[in-house]
């Protein structure tokens, strides 16, 4: 029987491990309704363990990054009084502040010991492995597969393909260091369980890697060979990780273009509209067998993998000697030119997806220049083959107006969440991004110098964590080394891309960081139960302030926004609306929604009176000016126009994107959205 006390300690890491896999499962988390009761959870967990004695004192480097991150989402919350755009906004990215603040404490108090912070590891991995399969199972097996991609690249459940991508990479690298770990306790047990773990390792490894290509991001090419180069750094093993690496690697590489065939298949389904007798309902059918061949063979795979899991154990102990007589007779180590040929078999995948000139170096010449000089227009078809070949983005633009909005605004910036109306003024793109795309320019932009230092200062402190590590010597788990590589990983992507608005991507990494900086912090005690008991109290209160009245203001507009309850009862959908109202009284989302419906029954006084609230809510919204000015004309003309102006003056493209929008509608009138059925209108869009 399995002992009581292994299940104990195995609990708390099970249960960290899940809450990003149920996030992940409700659009990673993004919206207030979901992630608003997961915020209060880890908060009121964490204050118990506040109440218990748990936590470390400050003066510990756990201590210290725990005050920072205090120190950040405090300074997040403020800013909501300076949010000049949408004190909304500001409110949900303190909640979010709130919720990562927790998990922190959480993982720190509870991952402090190597046994617990290796569970957690390897659950976290098994967890986005189970996710993985699953996804892949559905694409293999579903009916309709084509609900899983949009636009061609998996996105599925997370709801934005970047993140499905970085999650399943972190757990590509979590996974290799529980197999390497595997592999060390084999070594001094002789286990055949440790086998079994390997295989398993291995075969979830595979899952992971074939999701994240269907996934299709370029941002993840670079935070991937930055997290290879973590993972060579903190391994005590090199030669075992590039080997399950290099096998994981080749094993997708060879299904390669099963895995891209998706992509082009519902390219072709979005373009048979613009395209003279093309058949639709054979283009659909063709991007469903393609969808199904590309899941099918990733679970094949990931059999195949298992299998060779298994057998690496042996393989490894006898390659290891072979390598270290090599090195001997050539007097130099072979750990760089295997990485290096590691990372450029992980190149021939995006090459071999069509890219640029054919070689990484040419693909990242592209990149470089589609990033400084993007299209004129958005939503560009692009590269029929693979997204990976795509080049235009505006990203170097959000960063310009980023970095320029941060030095107008030195002290406070922005405000949480308010760089859109910042870039939709300065913008030299047709795009308008809700955030930067980067977290630290997102932390400049929009809280100043004090955000941003209070984030740099967390960041050093894993930074430094990790260095200790690595400087404890060869004995020191894999997966440990498997944990650092995730983080580094997590670190570069959501340096170029929003991660940190997905709390499924991101919870596992700033669990991870805070039972590293525990892990590894000398120890000074812990903060007395008098002292602990009052600060959690104060806590608790102000979490249920901040989360609740957001949380339920999302969720009763979520409520009546749903067109079933606006057909079957217009006037219980309207009540909704003003429900989410009372509870958030900032938020002009409500507002409007509440005027179009008071509008479809025919009321436009009503409707030109709830617009005219949401008016006064953002005014400095130019998509509220433009979205009420049509309903407040109907009851009163000049203002309507009035609200125009106004919408005209804060976005300075509007007329421009308004005939081009309707261009576009016009255009794609009738086609099937990506082949698919209907989304769900929760959909992330940035």
């Amino acid at each position: 029987m399995i002992d009581r006390a292994v299940l104990r300690g195995a609990a708390a890491p099970l249960v960290l491990a899940a809450v990003p896999a149920v996030l992940a499962l409700r659009f990673g988390g993004y919206h207030p309704r979901h992630l608003g009761w997961v915020v209060l959870g880890l908060v009121g967990w964490a204050c118990v363990l506040a109440v218990l004695g748990r936590l470390s004192r400050p003066r510990s480097l756990s201590g210290v990054a725990t005050i920072a991150l205090a120190g950040l989402a405090a300074w997040t919350a403020a800013s909501i009084a300076w949010a000049d755009v949408s004190r909304h906004d500001a409110w949900v990215e303190a909640m979010r502040a709130l919720g990562y603040l927790a998990a922190f404490v959480v993982g720190g108090a509870l991952l402090a010991n190597a046994r617990s912070f290796a569970r957690y590891a390897w659950m976290a991995g098994a967890a986005t492995a189970v996710l993985a399969g699953g996804v892949l199972a559905r694409v293999a097996f579903s009916d309709v597969p084509l609900k899983a991609f949009v636009a061609g690249r998996l996105d599925w459940p997370v709801g934005y393909a970047p993140g499905m991508a970085g999650l399943c990479l972190m757990g590509w690298l979590l996974l290799l260091g529980v197999g390497c770990s595997a592999q060390q306790r084999h070594e001094r047990l002789r286990g055949d369980v440790q086998l079994a773990v390997s295989g398993a390792a291995l075969a979830g490894a595979g899952l992971c890697l074939s999701a994240a290509l269907l996934a299709q991001s370029r941002g993840t090419v670079p935070a991937l060979a930055v997290g290879v180069v973590a993972a060579l750094v903190a391994t005590p093993d090199r030669t075992s990780w590039l080997v399950r690496a290099g096998a994981t690697i080749v094993a997708v590489a060879l299904i390669g273009g099963r895995l891209t065939q998706p992509f082009q298949a519902m390219f072709d389904l979005r373009q048979a509209p613009f395209t003279k007798g093309a058949d639709e309902d054979a283009l659909y059918a063709a991007a469903v067998d393609a969808a199904h061949a590309a899941g099918m063979a990733a679970l094949i795979v990931a059999a195949a993998l298992a299998v060779v899991g298994a057998a690496l154990v042996p393989l490894a102990e006898w390659l290891r000697e072979r390598v270290r007589d090599a090195e001997q007779r050539i007097g130099m180590g072979l750990a760089v030119p295997a990485a290096v040929l590691v990372v450029a078999l992980g190149g021939t995948l995006v090459v071999a997806a069509g890219t640029g000139d054919g070689t990484p170096i040419g693909w990242a010449r592209t990149q470089v220049d589609g990033c400084l000089h993007p299209p004129d227009t958005t939503n560009d078809p692009g590269s029929s083959s693979s997204y990976f070949a795509n080049s235009g983005t505006g990203r170097c633009d959000y960063y310009r107006v980023a970095l320029r909005a941060g030095a107008h605004h030195p002290v406070l910036g922005l405000g949480a969440g308010n760089f859109r109306g910042e870039y939709v003024r300065e913008r030299t793109t047709r795009e308008e991004p809700k955030v930067v795309h980067s977290l630290p320019l997102q932390l400049w932009a929009e809280l100043g110098l004090v955000g941003a230092a209070l984030g740099a200062t967390v960041l050093g402190c894993v930074v430094l964590a990790a260095v200790r590590f690595v400087r404890s010597g060869p004995a020191r788990d894999a997966t440990f080394a498997g944990a650092v590589a995730a983080l580094a990983y997590w670190t570069m992507h959501a340096s170029i891309d929003w991660l940190w608005q997905l709390p499924a991507v991101s919870l596992p990494a700033v669990i991870l960081a805070g039972g590293l900086t525990a892990c590894v912090s000398p120890a000074q005690g812990r903060v007395p139960r008098s002292v602990a008991g009052p600060i959690a109290g104060g806590v608790a209160v102000v979490a249920l302030a901040l989360v609740l009245p957001v949380t339920m203001a999302d969720a009763k507009l979520r409520e009546a926004r749903d067109p079933a309850l606006q057909e079957s009862s217009p006037g219980d959908a309207i009540t909704a609306a003003q429900d989410a109202q009372s509870f958030d009284p900032t938020w002009a989302e409500p507002a409007i929604t509440e005027a179009i419906l008071w509008n479809g029954q025919g009321r436009s006084k009503d409707a030109a009176t709830a617009a005219k609230r949401a008016v006064k809510l953002q005014p400095r919204d130019w998509s509220v000016q433009y979205r009420a000015s049509g309903l407040i004309g109907l009851a009163d003309r000049a203002a309507g126009l009035a609200a125009y102006q106004a919408a005209r003056r804060l976005n300075p493209q509007l007329d421009a994107q308004a005939e081009a929008g309707t261009q576009e509608r016009d255009g794609a009138e009738g086609a099937k959205a990506t082949g698919a059925a209907k989304r769900d209108p929760d959909s992330l869009q940035q």
